[in-house]
Formats: structure tokens, C-alpha cells, sequence
């Protein structure tokens, strides 16, 4: 993935996708990028590595926040996904999640 990539996609977002009645779907921008889904959604999460406000659902698409709502709403919706995969993983090692995580286990 091209850094100019990173540019394009946020010049596109910055420009006609700000706030959350703007959105912009995965399909299409990949589309305008001339580049699949699955690397629209590896580019911003790159900008959101870099502190960008990039937005969004996979119901409502990508935007550029203007509300402090709005990056709340996404980081609550990353950090559930993120809950969800230590979740998972520590199903699939038949543990709990803080023996997952390394956590101290307090007889009590």
C-alpha cells in the first residue's frame, strides 16, 4: 500500500465526506481509488493509526468526524470488535479471557 494511497483516500474523505450524513460506502470508494474493499478498509485503518478521525460502520460507510459523538460512536464499535476477537481467542485456547490476557488470578 502506497503512502499516495493514504493521501488519496483522505484528500476524498476530507473534501466531500465530513460528518456522518455524508458517509461514503466501502464498494465505492473503493471504486474511486480503483482498488479493492479489503484495501479501502487497510488504508483507514492506517489513518486511524495516525490519529485521523476516520468514521464509520460497515451499515453507514466511512466519513471524516465532526462531532466528538461521532469518533466516540467509532471507538466504542472498535473496541467492541476488539472485545469480541479476545473473546474468541480465548474460547479457542479453552481459557478465560484474563488468563488470555496474562492477567493475575486472585483466590478469593
Amino acid at each position: 500500500m502506497r503512502a499516495a494511497g493514504h493521501h488519496q483516500l483522505l484528500e476524498i474523505l476530507s473534501r466531500s465526506h465530513i460528518g456522518g450524513s455524508n458517509s461514503i460506502g466501502g464498494p465505492a470508494l473503493a471504486s474511486q481509488l480503483g482498488v479493492k474493499p479489503r484495501t479501502v478498509r487497510a488504508m483507514v485503518l492506517k489513518l486511524r493509526e495516525n490519529a485521523i478521525a476516520v468514521c464509520g460502520s460497515p451499515e453507514i460507510g466511512y466519513f471524516i468526524a465532526e462531532t466528538p459523538e461521532e469518533v466516540d460512536a467509532t471507538c466504542k464499535l472498535l473496541e467492541q470488535h476488539g472485545l469480541h476477537q479476545l473473546h474468541v481467542a480465548s474460547r479457542m485456547r479453552k481459557t478465560t479471557l484474563p488468563e488470555l490476557l496474562g492477567q493475575l488470578h486472585l483466590n478469593t
